[in-house]
């Protein structure tokens, strides 16, 4: 699916102006903390094979938040004609999983939620999941 090839790319450069913004160095970290989720934290130093197996999991989990909301949209269709309120409550729901539900039932240690650092991710979400989502789905329903 398009939109999430496209949500998971705009995703991946959120988050990783989030990580340098942060003081981080090496943004390939990024994928080795995702691969940490099913492979702990001896992914951190499993190099190349942890990297791409932490980028090709951050891809499936963007398509799969893209076709859930297509879904959704097919049945709700303020998802379809109202974009920015729809990406920004999506984009709440999408951090909210992924933080309460999904990462907690991973192989990341577990960690507090910063508030701020929260807020600026649930907003990279809108912005990055959200926002693709809500217009791929009201491109693709105004064809059908």
């Amino acid at each position: 699916m398009i939109t999430g090839l496209v949500a998971g790319l705009c995703d991946a450069i959120g988050a990783t102006v989030h990580y340098l913004a942060n003081g981080g160095r090496t943004p390939l970290r990024i994928w080795t903390y995702v691969a940490s989720a099913v492979f702990g934290p001896d992914a951190q130093t499993g190099g190349a094979a942890m990297m791409l197996s932490g980028l090709a999991f951050h891809f499936a989990i963007a398509t799969t938040w893209a076709a859930l909301y297509f879904v959704l949209a097919d049945r709700v269709r303020m998802l379809r004609q109202r974009v920015i309120p729809s990406a920004v409550l999506y984009g709440a729901f999408v951090w909210t999983i992924m933080n309460l539900v999904v990462v907690p039932n991973t192989r990341i240690p577990p960690r507090p939620i910063n508030p701020t650092q929260g807020a600026i991710a649930a907003f990279v979400l809108m912005v990055c999941i959200g926002l693709p989502c809500a217009l791929g789905a009201r491109r693709y329903y105004a064809r059908t």
